[in-house]
């Protein structure tokens, strides 16, 4: 039965100019449908999708974006050609491929030499490819094992490695997806290009279905869900990949649970896209049709015919249904005996002869559906991937789980951890947003890492030992099941050992997963707000009616006043099809309590955003002048009048010092040498340049003025940022130290809270800052406090004051 799984597979995959290779026929139908994975580790992403956020209260949008590819025309289907893709180009067609994928490859380029970053064994390749060897290279700074290609220069006319070049660095330039193998560098050195990308150990994924033996159709939903998130987002910006097949759908690594990355570019193409071309060079357009050998048995049945087609992501969809089909029956739609060549298949798929469903009576009707909706013959017709994502099977609401072994009893035991699961979940999407840098074990994250689908970094993150699954030891650990395992009853199921599968399945009843569209706007500013979310793959447009953007992607989070209670400060829109995991503020409040450092965090990130669009503000709407330093150069001295500017930090660090005491090191975008402008007094600080040099923006004060009363939000932001200062300051002369280090925070506090009532007061503050000697009015006091109040309690517990001042920085 296996055998036969895996002959269909591979005489599938047999280019035109293969010769035939026949098998015999499966047993049962029902047995060749079996071959599937038990193990097969889901996509880490939670499908458990509705629609789309238009059915979310908070969010307004109701905007559709423009389509990025233009409608299919009819397509006859006469022609007896085989289902091929054209390449034939003129001369001047090459050169102009040749130059738009040179143009993006120097601009692209990383500007250090590859050796200075990667250490590599030329003497022994991992393998060859098409236009090169393959080798195994270590990122210097951090271990990090990648895959390296050398190209020599000369196969740049190649049109395959040009079109994989274009599509990866297209798909690199919109932030790429976990189940895509990303290009992270590439270096030009001198008579070749050096590739760095993702290191794929895993097996190809028919390969690893049949290693594993029998799977169901939810575990089947939650590989077509990968696969499927990839496509929807490569065709959401514009490319089609054009040759999907069971040999391009690989998996991450070896381990137990399987994770899908999608390859090998080499046919695709970045379609015409008006929006973002810019280099002044228009490639021709792409068309299927029968000029070359390609991969027959998955290709579309426009593919064949006389008239021009227009390349469009409906092909990627017809070869995705093949592959769902072969996964689910073990056969081929269009060879169930196996003993078809190319000619035959193709003469099949072109005459629609769709494959008799005598041998699917044992799937469940919804994944008939999906199948039948993924091989429509009209291209027009054919569901896309972002449909395909909220169909029910997919998501996992209808699949059937039948093959599975007690797994409704095992997970009935395992929900006892399940409140544990879900907060460790919760703190750690936070702390890996918080520091894309490190772990929760302060571990340097990798590049690799870094790509995961945040579900899959928190499983690993409570798989300590990374042994593929979670043993009852882990679960046990787990913050928040000493209660739920007190509880117990006697007798109960053993919850034995939780797959990524389950994991998935059991968080994401709460936690959901949400794919919007290119252009859909999450929520609009002055939304009331109900949700958190956390970037699993794509691009957002951050922006404010003030003028104010930026980008955030993948490990990002957003929305967090929403589940704090806030109205929407932000507009969110989608600027590449987008993945999210979906928290509700009932969730939040459940594990996140008011005062938890992690909710202390969450109030905190409010304020540092507030303190950047501010200077974004200024950035934007204002002529700086920028003024060098080296080391130890005074930007401005204590005691001096002001000189008519405020300063932000370009490059280098700056020491902020009072009394010859540190107060504060600032970092390249910081904001300094307000409080002289927002509270009216001389300079009570120096400002030293503390790198080996400092790029330093200066702003005239009056300037400042102009911005402030134009946008009430800076005004009031700015004096808060000065007052905080301020604060700091006064702590430094009340003990004539430098500001305290994070174990000395304790200490401190304990000295500011006089009447020993465990927090800050006004009254105490104000006594503080009588320190620096001049006159703070109530006013002031109060918006000090407030700004540091992160509980919204009218004063200061130390969680707050460490929340805000932590970073002794």
């Amino acid at each position: 039965m296996f055998h036969v799984f895996k002959q269909a597979a591979r005489r599938a995959a047999f280019n035109s100019h293969k010769n035939n290779i026949s098998a015999s026929v499966a047993t049962s139908s029902m047995m060749a449908g079996a071959v599937v994975l038990l193990a097969l580790a889901s996509d880490g992403q939670l499908e458990n999708d509705s629609n789309v956020e238009s059915n979310n209260r908070s969010t307004g949008a109701t905007n559709v974006p423009k389509p990025l590819f233009a409608p299919l025309p009819a397509v006859p289907s006469t022609s007896t050609c085989q289902c091929e893709l054209s390449t034939e180009f003129s001369p001047h067609d090459i050169h102009l491929r040749r130059a738009v994928t040179s143009k993006l490859m120097a601009a692209e380029a990383t500007a250090k030499t590859f050796f200075s970053l990667y250490e590599v064994d030329f003497d022994h390749p991992l393998g060859s490819g098409a236009y090169g060897d393959v080798y195994l290279c270590r990122e210097r700074s951090s271990g990090e094992e990648c895959a390296l290609k050398k190209i020599p220069k000369e196969f740049t006319e190649h049109v395959e490695f040009q079109r994989e070049m274009n599509a990866l660095l297209h798909i690199r330039a919109h932030g790429g997806h976990p189940n895509i193998c990303m290009l992270r560098e590439n270096f030009d050195e001198e008579d070749d290009y050096l590739l760095v990308l993702d290191l794929v150990m895993g097996k190809e994924m028919f390969d690893h279905l049949i290693e594993h033996g029998a799977y169901s159709e939810a575990d089947a939903s939650r590989l077509v869900r990968q696969v499927a998130s990839a496509l929807d987002f490569i065709h959401g910006i514009g490319v089609v990949h054009a040759d999907l097949k069971p040999e391009n759908i690989m998996l991450r690594s070896t381990r137990g649970n399987a994770f899908i990355k999608l390859i090998d570019f080499g046919c695709s193409e970045v379609l015409s896209n008006p929006d973002e071309d810019d280099s002044g060079l228009r490639l021709p357009p792409r068309h299927l049709s029968h000029q070359e050998g390609a991969t027959t048995a998955y290709c579309p049945p426009e593919a064949f015919s006389e008239e021009s087609v227009p390349l469009h992501p409906s092909a990627d969809m017809w070869a995705l249904g093949v592959i769902v089909y072969m996964m689910l029956l073990g056969r081929h739609p269009f060879d169930l005996d196996c003993d078809a060549n190319d000619e035959e298949i193709g003469h099949r798929i072109r005459e629609h002869r769709l494959p008799s469903f005598d041998i699917t009576r044992h799937l469940s009707s919804s994944a008939m559906d999906l199948l039948s909706k993924l091989m429509d013959p009209d291209p027009k017709k054919r569901m896309t991937a972002h449909d395909m994502l909220h169909h029910p099977w997919v998501t996992g609401e209808t699949a059937r789980e039948e093959v599975i072994e007690d797994s409704a009893e095992r997970l009935k035991a395992i929900h006892k951890y399940k409140s544990g699961i879900e907060k460790s979940v919760i703190e750690s999407l936070i702390s890996l947003s918080e520091d894309k840098e490190k772990d929760t074990h302060n571990r340097k994250v990798t590049s690799s890492e870094r790509r995961t689908s945040l579900l899959e970094r928190a499983f690993d993150q409570m798989d300590k030992d990374k042994k593929g699954y979670l043993s009852k030891e882990d679960l046990k650990s787990l913050p928040t099941t000493q209660l739920l395992r007190r509880n117990t009853k006697k007798g109960e199921v053993s919850a034995g050992n939780l797959s990524f599968n389950h994991f998935s399945d059991l968080v994401g009843q709460n936690i959901r997963s949400m794919h919007f569209p290119r252009g859909h706007v999450v929520y609009h500013e002055g939304d009331d707000g109900d949700y958190m979310y956390f970037i699993n793959s794509g691009t957002l447009e951050v922006s404010t009616k003030d003028g104010f953007k930026t980008k955030i992607g993948q490990g990002d989070y957003f929305g967090k006043g929403g589940v704090l209670g806030k109205k929407r400060r932000t507009t969110i829109t989608c600027t590449t099809p987008v993945n999210v995991l979906r928290l509700d503020k009932e969730l939040f409040m459940k594990y996140i309590v008011k005062g938890s450092p992690l909710g202390l965090k969450l109030r905190e990130k409010i304020n540092t955003e507030r303190f950047d669009r501010a200077l974004s503000i200024i950035r934007r709407t204002s002529n700086m002048v920028e003024t060098s330093y080296k080391k130890g150069g005074v930007i401005f001295s204590e005691g001096e009048e002001p000189n008519n500017s405020a300063y932000i930090v370009k490059e280098g660090l700056v020491d902020i010092i009072a009394s010859n005491h540190h107060v504060q090191t600032l970092k390249p975008g910081r904001l300094f040498g307000v409080q002289s402008f927002m509270l009216k007094r001389n300079r009570k600080a120096s400002a030293v340049c503390a790198s080996s040099e400092c790029v330093i923006k200066s702003l005239p004060l009056d300037e400042l003025d102009r911005l402030a009363k134009k946008y009430p939000e800076l005004d009031s932001t700015l004096q808060e940022l000065a007052l905080r200062q301020e604060f700091r300051r006064a702590i430094v002369l009340r003990r004539m130290q430098s500001f305290p280090t994070k174990e000395q925070l304790r200490e401190v506090f304990d000295s500011l809270d006089t009447d020993k009532s465990g927090t800050i007061d006004a009254v105490e503050v104000r006594e503080l800052m009588q320190t620096l000697g001049g006159a703070f009015t109530d006013e002031e006091i109060s918006s000090l406090i407030r700004t540091m109040d992160l509980t919204d309690s009218g004063n200061v517990d130390f969680s707050e004051f460490q929340s805000v001042f932590g970073d002794a920085s």
